[in-house]
């Protein structure tokens, strides 16, 4: 009965650093996944924002002024 139960917890053990792989390497393969399709959806729909920086370091693009015109607003408060 010793000797099953020995078994059996180095079984449970052995499931638990299967289980502890398989998760890291699961969440590592979705954000990379993820990560992949975000950018190719990006680059279809709006390949600018894949621009590189301004010489300055600044990822804030600018926008023109007439983008940003009360009147051209959904919502006012």
């Amino acid at each position: 009965m010793n000797l099953l139960r020995r078994i059996w917890n180095r079984l449970k053990a052995a499931g638990r650093r299967v289980q502890a792989a398989a998760v890291v390497v699961g969440l590592w393969w979705l954000y990379w996944f993820g990560l992949g399709a975000t950018r190719l959806l990006v680059r279809l729909v709006r390949p600018a924002l894949l621009t590189d920086p301004a010489p300055d370091g600044s990822f804030w693009q600018p926008i023109p002024a007439g983008d940003a015109a009360y009147t051209q607003l959904d919502r006012q408060s």
